[in-house]
């Protein structure tokens, strides 16, 4: 049941690695979802990593010419794969760290609700960054439970993410174990 999706033209393509290339047209307005088991286990944050490539510009991480990137929001959902069928909760995020935010572009306008904000990282574009979401309340996810990420990036056009990688964690405390800048 995991499945790969984008909104627009974009085609999402699982790489031997588990990390996902974009690829196709880059339109000025993308939403990625990504939904996986995490298998029977609490979850307590999820992490991004958005990774360099040589298929794009300035090796990204991001779709634009400048290889940057912009994630205006992150949404997370648990789908229970119980009665009711399909049941969907939203997984509230309290707070998130990177390991590098653009100036006046921080990791914390990925969850701040605002469309006109968004996470960059220029100029340290053609390297790997990571960003850690910690879940507002752990949740539980049974066997066939599905986690859904929704990447938003609308804002400003054109910055989406060319390779990332979703991984969750269960750790008491998951933003202890990314380094601050």
């Amino acid at each position: 049941r995991d499945a790969l999706r984008a909104v627009g033209v974009v085609e999402l393509v699982l790489q031997d690695d588990g990390s996902i290339f974009a690829q196709g047209p880059n339109p000025a307005e993308e939403t990625y979802t990504i939904a996986f088991s995490p298998g029977d286990r609490l979850v307590t944050g999820v992490r991004l990593e958005v990774l360099p490539d040589d298929r794009l510009s300035s090796r990204g991480p991001g779709r634009n010419d400048n290889g940057n990137l912009h994630l205006t929001e992150i949404e997370l959902r648990r789908v229970s794969s119980g009665p009711p069928k399909a049941d969907a909760k939203p997984l509230p995020i309290r707070r998130a760290v990177a390991d590098f935010n653009q100036d006046g572009w921080s990791i914390e306008h990925a969850i701040d609700g605002d469309s006109r904000t968004a996470w960059g990282v220029f100029p340290q574009v053609g390297r790997p960054h990571e960003a850690v979401f910690e879940l507002a309340d752990d949740a539980t996810f049974n066997d066939g439970d599905l986690l859904e990420c929704r990447l938003v990036q609308t804002y400003p056009a054109g910055h989406a993410i060319g390779r990332f990688r979703l991984s969750v964690t269960g750790s008491a405390r998951p933003l202890n174990a990314v380094p601050l800048p």
